[in-house]
């Protein structure tokens, strides 16, 4: 009789242990949340590059919670010891920034364009993004930068005279993934015209530098839904930084300004290989994440 009942017990208990199992199993094959990453598509790639106005090294801090997120995650590299160029004016620091060209090399020192300025006789990223088999998408904030389209227009090429509250969702609405292979410019003028009208560091511009970069925050998070397949890499950078209501005198926090890359969905992240960069060195930066073949006669680091 005993035995009988142990053969019971053992067969009640295999029965019991075979059903956990199986629930087990069904759970971890249909039910589990899954924490894979979705892995890069080699051929979907997404390169964009924040050009924020005015934004020097020294007015980050408390006003940059997300900015100082991406700086400390693990898939980022930063510097923010970048030099701008001597004349730190937002057309000749953004002729470097995208020729990949030095100032004495380009020789550009306008800060205003009109009719009778001189053809733009440099390549540009926009250039060298059509060279490599990438389509672009260009938001910019300040008309005179649309100088360097070299005359270029389309759709893709936005120009929306505001702050970032008053763009991100023009900059939302333009960036799409309809192309497998893409670079975006996006330019916000935010922390600069505050400065002009308030000052570099005042209340105002910080209050201003606060909401920019919330918006920036939403802007990345919108276009990471969109490209959620792609390898993603977001350069944050700036043109210049200033001190009173200026930033043209070569000044220490006229010039040092940032570079923060994140890399997103990817194999293994863009690094930095030292803290002297200069603003030139962004185009050469975009021009590697594109597996762009050697260009001759740049000045920027490949």
């Amino acid at each position: 009789m005993k035995n009988i009942k142990l053969k019971q017990a053992l067969i009640i208990t295999a029965i019991l242990i075979f059903i956990i199992l199986f629930l087990f199993g069904i759970y971890y094959i249909f039910l589990k949340p899954s924490t894979t990453q979705i892995s890069k598509d080699s051929s979907k790639n997404l390169i964009v590059l924040f050009s924020l106005d005015g934004l020097g090294s020294n007015l980050l801090g408390e006003n940059t919670p997300y900015l100082n997120s991406v700086m400390n995650n693990s898939q980022s590299s930063y510097t923010l010891d970048m030099q701008t160029v001597n004349q730190s004016e937002t057309m000749p620091s953004h002729m470097s920034m995208l020729t990949g060209l030095n100032q004495e090399h380009h020789g550009f020192t306008l800060n205003a364009v009109d009719i009778n300025t001189l053809s733009l006789k440099f390549k540009t990223l926009f250039d060298y993004s059509l060279e490599n088999g990438y389509s672009y998408d260009s938001f910019v904030t300040k008309d005179k930068l649309l100088y360097f389209q070299a005359g270029k227009t389309g759709s893709n090429v936005i120009f929306k005279d505001g702050l970032s509250s008053d763009v991100k969702l023009d900059i939302e609405k333009l960036v799409k993934a309809n192309s497998s292979k893409l670079f975006v410019f996006i330019h916000l003028r935010d922390v600069d015209t505050i400065g002009h009208a308030k000052g570099w560091g005042s209340t105002d511009q910080l209050n201003a530098l606060k909401i920019l970069d919330g918006n920036l925050k939403e802007i990345v998070e919108s276009i990471n839904t969109k490209f959620s397949s792609y390898s993603r890499e977001y350069i944050f950078t700036a043109d210049h930084g200033g001190e009173g209501t200026t930033h043209s005198s070569g000044c220490a926090n006229c010039r040092r300004i940032p570079l923060i890359i994140e890399s997103e969905n990817v194999k293994s992240k863009y690094v930095l290989n030292s803290s002297a960069y200069n603003i030139y060195d962004v185009a050469c930066i975009v021009l590697n994440m594109m597996d762009s073949k050697e260009v001759l006669g740049l000045d920027c680091k490949r």
